[in-house]
């Protein structure tokens, strides 16, 4: 197969190289991850011939997916979910690879397709804001963020989640995301995110989500419900000042 000979190719370079065999293994390993697993976004070239409405439906249908499970696309009308994925590029991130790093600039946000991260909040000089209340009800934004993490391996307790300046960790995997806060607000990168696995990912870098934002305000006032960024939004004055990390240990963003 094609594969196989490939594979070939690579373990003849490696040994030509003379490659430390520690080296040789992860390289291996990675490419044989990458040939399995990696998933594609973009139309066959074949295909691009299709009227624009017949490449959106095939779209649908090899992403349906991601369009059912991620929060963010789920509540959105599919051809909104369509220009979003065509400007979205994939990405590998390694085990024990930082994908995003506490205190630096927001470049990008992640969509999980497969894999597991590790959201590593630093402590805070000052107490965790809690989940927001009207009349001693979580807000809208909060119900539907703890919507979304309710099927996530580890998740903070309310007392942790209030506990003033306690560091926090969260662990996300297939359908989850993160990296939009920072983009949003301006405000550096709020956590530390490791991958844990191999893990299949889509990039959206800044420039593309403001872009897509500008073209379609609709996806903003998604992104805010459903990560109760909204509140946040509204304390700051629509974005760009400081912020204390990720609002409740329980929110996707960082």
């Amino acid at each position: 197969s094609k594969h196989k000979q490939r594979l070939t190719v690579v373990e003849q370079y490696l040994h030509a190289r003379s490659c430390p065999p520690q080296l040789r293994e992860r390289v291996l390993r990675f490419y044989q991850y990458v040939q399995t697993h990696m998933q594609t976004l973009g139309t066959p070239k074949e295909l691009r011939i299709l009227p624009r409405s017949m490449q959106l439906q095939l779209t649908i249908q090899s992403n349906r997916r991601l369009f059912s499970a991620v929060t963010l696309f789920k509540n959105l009308d599919p051809k909104l979910v369509c220009f979003w994925l065509q400007l979205m590029r994939p990405m590998i991130a390694l085990p024990n690879e930082r994908v995003l790093i506490f205190g630096e600039e927001g470049r990008a946000m992640y969509v999980i397709r497969s894999g597991k991260v590790m959201v590593d909040v630093p402590p805070q000089d000052d107490a965790a804001t809690p989940p927001p209340t009207v009349d001693g009800r979580m807000s809208a934004g909060a119900v539907c963020r703890m919507a979304y993490t309710s099927s996530r391996s580890q998740l903070p307790s309310p007392d942790e989640d209030s506990a003033a300046g306690a560091a926090r960790t969260v662990y996300l995997a297939d359908n989850d995301f993160f990296g939009e806060r920072s983009l949003l607000t301006g405000d550096p990168v709020s956590a530390t995110v490791t991958a844990l696995t191999y893990c299949d990912l889509l990039m959206l870098s800044a420039p593309h989500f403001a872009s897509l934002l500008a073209d379609y305000p609709e996806i903003k006032h998604t992104i805010l419900l459903c990560t109760g960024l909204q509140d946040h939004m509204r304390t700051c004055g629509g974005g760009g000042a400081r912020g204390r990390g990720i609002s409740s240990a329980i929110k996707p963003g960082a």
